[in-house]
């Protein structure tokens, strides 16, 4: 089911551990297969983006930390737009699940930006 939405989905644990993700994260945010893996520390993904650039040209050890800073509040949701460097516009909403772990959905909106 997951694999046939167009939206990018991304869950990891409380440890910032990928559990599950669908093949719509690669191909929307252009990452390599090796990147996303069960089992694969959350800051590997965002140090590759960092950088690439996708978060600006900020330091990346400080984006990285900035990151992981905001996913150690206990509950949260954000809601954000990142244009990406193929000039994508995805929408990204993430939110903290029960267990202390969190989901991540990625949607490509560029046709209505």
């Amino acid at each position: 089911a997951l694999d046939s939405m167009s939206a990018g989905i991304m869950f990891f644990d409380e440890d910032l551990i990928v559990r599950l993700f669908n093949d719509s994260v690669r191909k929307l945010l252009d990452l390599p297969d090796s990147l996303i893996e069960d089992g694969i520390p959350m800051q590997t993904f965002w140090r590759f983006r960092a950088e690439r650039g996708d978060y600006g040209d900020g330091d990346p050890d400080k984006v990285v930390s900035e990151i992981i800073e905001s996913f150690g509040k206990k509950t949260f949701s954000k809601r954000g737009l990142r244009v990406t460097t193929a000039g994508r516009h995805i929408d990204t909403y993430r939110a903290t699940t029960p267990d202390g772990g969190a989901v991540i959905v990625y949607n490509d909106i560029s046709e209505r930006r």
